[in-house]
Order: structure tokens, then sequence, then C-alpha cells
């Protein structure tokens, strides 16, 4: 393929390495391919990537559509890696809107609205936000109708299901207001059908004994694989259970559990 002046290709002429998180470091460290091009994609922003050409040129390239076609945004290190996420999240935002307004004519279901919401965050968010949008929208907002129809009185009695479940509901209520936002952003609906509301969860009063812990461990042993085995390790690493949850075997580094940066709540 030609060095230089190409700006769109297909996946068929890149050579795929490893995700790595891209830093000034890691791409200065990197070397020329023997022959043709590599890219290497970030695993900070999916679909950002650097391309290296065998004469030794670094481009920051972004992977956009259906066709998941490959755009040269810039040049290192002409072009700052900070800038060149900010410029990859732009091309991408500005391809959701082009498909957000093609599709508006033809009405969308609530169904492919939420996936179109998730492939968005999946470019946009921290993985553990990803995950929690996921797991609370496919949980509790269950609508077999237009996005359009979608009405402020069915949002509600998905809320108030979770009534006793403070917490829960507040995350859950969070987690649809921000898709209703974004399908009012990106053109799908003339209007978002949440109320502005707030949810308060009640502290916790309490923790369990040693000897409830120790009941605790027993019946989750007795349980089994997958979720007694979860319950167990909650117990001993004192995570979040939606951080557990979530875990990647990469992750494990002998006895040690290493989050990456940013997953955690706490940021540690």
């Amino acid at each position: 393929m030609a060095h230089g002046s190409t700006s769109k290709t297909t996946l068929k002429h890149v050579i795929y390495v490893t995700k790595k998180r891209l830093t000034d470091l890691l791409i200065r460290q990197i070397g020329s391919p023997d022959r043709g091009q590599k890219t290497y994609f970030d695993d900070a922003l999916p679909g950002f990537g650097l391309r290296v050409s065998q004469g030794g040129t670094k481009s920051f390239v972004v992977m956009f559509g259906k066709g998941r076609q490959l755009k040269t945004i810039g040049r290192f290190p002409e072009m700052a890696l900070k800038d060149a996420r900010i410029a990859a999240k732009r091309v991408q935002g500005e391809q959701i809107q082009t498909v957000s307004s093609a599709v508006a004519l033809s009405p969308l279901s609530f169904d492919e609205a939420r996936g179109r919401f998730l492939a968005d965050s999946e470019t946009r968010n921290k993985p553990r936000t990803l995950f929690e949008y996921r797991r609370l929208l496919n949980r509790h907002f269950h609508f077999t109708k237009k996005l359009s129809e979608v009405t402020r009185a069915d949002i509600m009695k998905s809320v108030e299901n979770l009534n006793g479940k403070s917490a829960e509901q507040k995350h859950a209520f969070v987690a649809i207001r921000t898709m209703m936002n974004w399908c009012h952003r990106y053109g799908l609906i003339d209007a978002s059908p949440v109320p502005p509301l707030s949810f308060t969860a009640n502290a916790r009063s309490r923790v369990l004994t040693d000897e409830e812990l120790k009941s605790v461990w027993h019946s989750a042993a007795d349980y089994g694989y997958a979720y007694g085995i979860i319950v167990q390790l909650l117990i001993l690493t004192g995570q979040r259970r939606g951080e557990s949850a979530a875990m990647r075997r990469s992750w494990i580094d002998g006895n040690t559990i290493v989050f990456p940066t940013g997953f955690t709540k706490n940021k540690r």
C-alpha cells in the first residue's frame, strides 16, 4: 500500500498487534516494521490507534462506520497524542450522528436505541461505566415498542419496581436518564421522557459478624461454581460486586489482582 497520502483503508490492509495503552514514550519506542504497515490500537479508546509504516512514518488513525474504515487524523509528533484522541472521538461522534440522522427517518425500537447508546458509550466511557450501563439497562428496562413510544409512565414503572433497593434504583434511574438524554441529543427522540428526579441511598448501618461471614463462606462453597466462587472472591478481596463480575483473567498476576487505572470506583 502506498505511504503518506492515503487517508482511508480497509481492514484487510492492516496488520493487527496486541492492544496497548498508547503513551508518548511507547509511541517513540515503537520501531518500523520490516515491510508494509502495522497498526497499534489503543486499549484506552476503542477504534483509535497508531499506524507505523516501513519508512518510519507514524500516523494516528481512527476506525469508524459499519465498514470499519480507518481514517488518518494526523502524524506524530506534529500532532500530540492527547489532541489525536480528541480528534478520534470527534470523528466517531460525527459518524454516530450521521447514522442517527439517517435512522431517525425510520422508527427505532427501544432495544435498537439501547444498542446504539451502548456502542457509543464503548468509545467514550471507562470499562466499569460501560459495564454498569449495560447491566442496568438490560436488567431493568424492557420495552417492546418503538423508542418514540416509550413514555414517562413506562420508565417510572420500571424504576418503581426497584423500591426497597435504594442504591440499585438510583443507579438504574441515572442509566436510563443518560441513555434517553443521549437519544435526544442525537435526534432519535424529540425530548427525553425521563423526569428530573433524584434518589438518596441509605447508608449501611451494620456489617457481618465473623460468625455470619464464616456461615456465608461455607454456604458459598456448597453452592459451587460460579456464583459461590464469586461470593468467596468478594469476601477475600473486599471488591465491589461489579468489579469482580467484570474481572478479566489478564488482570491476575500470581496471587494479585491488578485492576486497570480508572476501573474501580476510587480510581485506585
